[in-house]
């Protein structure tokens, strides 16, 4: 796997009040600009043709936590609340839980990020610049010998994953995403967005490309 950037591996952090398992690691990874991933998942051997992949997700788990002014709630507090957020995109007052809107709060949302075909993929985490306002996303990628690596990306960094999936084949990657909002005259604004060419537009990733378990 080539990679431009700088990694690298980061102890886990400690548990944060939610009790799934897949809130464990938050990494100290580098990286700036646009970074090439190159992913090739291994072949079936198999004499014939497998049935198409199909996601079937329906969203991250989303930790939200408020009146937190200083720095996200994670992980010294339980969450003020949690849900199934499907696609990760919100704007102003839209779509956010009832309290949420209210200044200051932090979400962060973990689970799985599942591809159902092959080539280039353009992964960026879309953020208001209002002052204050943090962002940032990592995703778990396999590094050879079943063992995986969490790259971290700041908010609006773009990242480029070229995958190879073989007939059949549905390869999914841990994701973890922060979003913190403190200003008190701006509406928060965050969307986990994704392309396939780099003159394509920017979308939000679909509810079914993403799973909480």
């Amino acid at each position: 796997m080539a990679e431009s950037g700088r990694g690298g591996t980061g102890p886990a952090p400690p548990q944060t009040g939610l009790s799934r398992r897949r809130l464990l690691q938050l990494a100290a990874y580098g990286a700036r600009g646009v970074t090439l991933l190159g992913v090739s998942a291994a072949a079936r051997a198999s004499g014939h043709s497998a049935p198409p992949c199909a996601c079937q997700g329906s969203g991250l788990l989303g930790a939200y936590y408020y009146g937190n002014a200083g720095a996200p709630g994670w992980p010294k507090h339980r969450p003020d609340e949690t849900r199934t957020d499907g696609p990760v995109c919100f704007s102003g007052a839209a779509g956010w839980p009832g309290a949420a809107v209210a200044t200051p709060f932090s979400v962060r949302w973990v689970g799985r990020l599942c591809l159902a075909q092959g080539g280039e993929y353009r992964l960026r985490l879309a953020v208001d610049a209002a002052p204050g306002t943090q962002g940032w996303w990592l995703i778990s990628l396999p590094v050879g010998k079943g063992k995986h690596r969490w790259r971290r990306f700041a908010a609006s960094e773009e990242a480029v994953l070229s995958l190879d999936v073989p007939p059949g084949d549905c390869p999914a990657y841990d994701l973890d995403i922060g979003y913190h909002f403190t200003s008190s005259r701006d509406t928060p604004h965050v969307c986990f967005q994704w392309r396939r060419g780099a003159s394509d537009p920017w979308l939000p990733v679909p509810a079914k490309n993403l799973s909480a378990g």
